[in-house]
């Protein structure tokens, strides 16, 4: 029987065929975890069945084990943080995660027509392991999120999804304050050994930005966050006036050595400005600090930590991309964004 160790194998996807799980076209096979019994593959299938059920039928080793059993050796390939945080810090973000985990403020629901088994663990835990990361810093931010009553909807496949209102690959109702996601995208990310794509951590942003409008009684959003302070505000705007004309430039002129850090895409509007930079924040934050040191700043500040400890290595797939899109002269994105001072 072949022994798989989780820290090389987390990002590999496991599937079923002829009634057993398969990884690297073995079936009979066990996975070793730091510090826990070796677990073997058949104990594993309950916990594939509720994430098959839920729409993940190629669930990667991590997600697999996590649904199984979140004990914290798991969660580090989430949440790389956690092997960085020591004494009263640790304590802290352990307390922040079960006070998320259990505040029914949080709501996360999956839609499918046949609810026969039992829901996957694994939605509800990927949404609090977000959010603990984000603000397991900042209570004040994470309570008024809660306050909030935010709603994170889960739909089994993309038909479903589109159904019932969903855009894109994944959106934000403002009016609802709701994300809507495919429950196999919430995979995404981990299926590469350097935590990358992430449409839950985009769609966080606008969430944010429909948090703050809802705490300021705006009729829209703004592309703020809430619980800024007044520096904080004054010194976002700043980043993003920058950045905004940079964009404007390249349009005008298309010189390739003047691009802004940010894809085309971001700045259509206030909103997706802010979700756009706030998923590269997480998950390319040495790049955006050497680009946009700005802007970094005071989104650190924001968080009030050093999210590169969370991040030990940047995903360099965006700005890859985005640095193509501008070079290969790609589509011009309108730029409808408004709220570029915050008077």
């Amino acid at each position: 029987m072949s022994v798989l160790q989780y820290q090389l194998h987390a990002h590999e996807s496991v599937h079923y065929a002829d009634q057993c799980l398969w990884m690297h076209a073995q079936s009979d096979w066990q996975v070793a975890v730091p510090d826990l019994p070796l677990i073997q593959a058949h104990h594993l299938l309950p916990a594939y069945q509720r994430l098959a059920a839920a729409g993940m039928p190629r669930p990667p080793l991590s997600v697999l084990l996590a649904e199984h059993t979140p004990a914290l050796q798991i969660l580090h390939h989430f949440v790389p943080l956690i092997s960085h945080l020591h004494g009263a810090p640790r304590q802290q973000f352990l307390a922040t995660l079960n006070h998320v985990g259990n505040d029914q403020r949080l709501r996360v629901h999956l839609h499918r027509t046949n609810a026969e088994r039992a829901p996957a663990q694994w939605l509800r835990l990927c949404v609090t392991l977000q959010l603990t990361c984000c603000f397991w810093a900042r209570p004040d931010i994470l309570a008024t999120v809660l306050a909030s009553q935010p709603t994170f909807a889960f739909f089994v496949n993309q038909t479903d999804y589109l159904q019932a209102g969903g855009v894109g690959g994944g959106c934000y109702l403002p009016s609802t304050h709701t994300i809507m996601l495919v429950t196999d995208r919430l995979c995404e990310g981990y299926r590469t050994t350097v935590p990358s794509i992430s449409p839950l951590l985009h769609e966080l942003g606008h969430l944010l930005d429909g948090t703050c409008m809802r705490q300021n009684g705006w009729n829209h959003p703004r592309g703020e966050l809430p619980n800024m302070t007044l520096p904080q505000r004054k010194a976002w705007y700043r980043a993003k006036q920058h950045e905004v004309t940079t964009y404007q430039y390249w349009q005008a002129h298309h010189d390739a050595s003047q691009i802004p850090f940010g894809h085309p895409y971001v700045f259509q509007t206030d909103g997706e400005f802010l979700a756009g930079y706030w998923e590269l924040f997480w998950r390319s934050p040495r790049l955006l600090q050497q680009h946009v040191p700005e802007l970094y700043a005071v989104l650190h500040e924001y968080v009030q930590f050093d999210v590169q400890r969370n991040q030990p290595a940047d995903y360099t797939g965006y700005h890859v991309a985005n640095q193509q899109s501008y070079a290969n002269g790609e589509r011009h994105w309108p730029c409808h964004m408004q709220w570029l001072t915050c008077e």
